[in-house]
């Protein structure tokens, strides 16, 4: 895509659909660095962070560079409560139809050269 917008997750108890705190401190999302390390990132609640994507990488030829990223499940100490995660990402993209294409003059290779990371 070319840029995901993100809120803070909520965590909620999943029998009774109340909000609690995050049960597990290594849960939520995780980028990696220009140095290629996975880094927790925390969004405040009242804020959102902007992720570029891929498709942002392509059309300026690897000058900008998409975000690698995941996101970890809540393993809670109690394994007798149930939590899901609620996220809520907007996605920015084009209709299908746009052509994606890497600017003139410009390679398939100047387009990942010095990508963030090459984890898989």
């Amino acid at each position: 895509g070319f840029l995901t917008c993100l809120a803070g997750d909520m965590y909620v108890n999943d029998d009774t659909g109340e909000e609690i705190e995050c049960p597990d401190p290594r849960a939520g999302l995780y980028v990696v660095d220009r140095s290629g390390n996975d880094v927790k990132v925390a969004i405040p609640a009242e804020c959102m962070a902007i992720q570029l994507g891929e498709c942002v990488q392509i059309i300026t030829g690897g000058a900008v560079k998409a975000t690698p990223h995941c996101v970890r499940g809540a393993a809670p100490a109690d394994a007798s409560v149930k939590v899901a995660r609620v996220s809520h990402p907007v996605f920015i993209d084009t209709p299908p139809s746009f052509p994606l294409t890497i600017p003139s003059g410009l390679t398939r290779e100047d387009v990942i050269a010095g990508a963030v990371s090459d984890k898989a």
